[in-house]
């Protein structure tokens, strides 16, 4: 499954606590959000690449994070904080990352210690 922009606004219109339960969003707060939706998918561009109408739920929590981060600046008109946005896209870059192969690498057996008629200067 995957989910829309319209789901990302009213999850971070949420996480913000601009959501009330039975009631849909003000004019005010849906457009300030929904440039910031768009935004955000603009700067998380060379992170992974997102449809705004087609993002996957193993994403959608990180993003609508991030959202909620930019808009939230955006009602406070402050500028973000890098520092919450550098760990935001952090946790983004590790959802979307490959998985490990979990192989071992063999070693090159001339550079093991352990050799046959080697000599280490021990003579008992």
């Amino acid at each position: 499954m995957s989910k829309t922009a319209d789901d990302l606004i009213y999850e971070a219109a949420s996480i913000l606590g601009k959501n009330v339960a039975g009631e849909s969003l003000g004019n005010v707060e849906y457009q300030t959000i929904s440039a910031e939706v768009d935004n955000t998918i603009a700067t998380i561009s060379n992170i992974v690449y997102l449809d705004k109408n087609d993002i996957p739920d193993r994403l959608f929590s990180a993003v609508s994070d991030i959202v909620a981060s930019f808009a939230a600046a955006k009602f406070s008109q402050q500028k973000p904080d890098p520092a919450s946005i550098e760990v935001l896209e952090n946790r983004l870059r590790y959802l979307v990352a490959p998985e490990r192969t979990r192989k071992t690498l063999a070693i090159d057996p001339g550079l093991s210690p352990y050799r046959r008629n080697y000599y280490g200067g021990y003579r008992g």
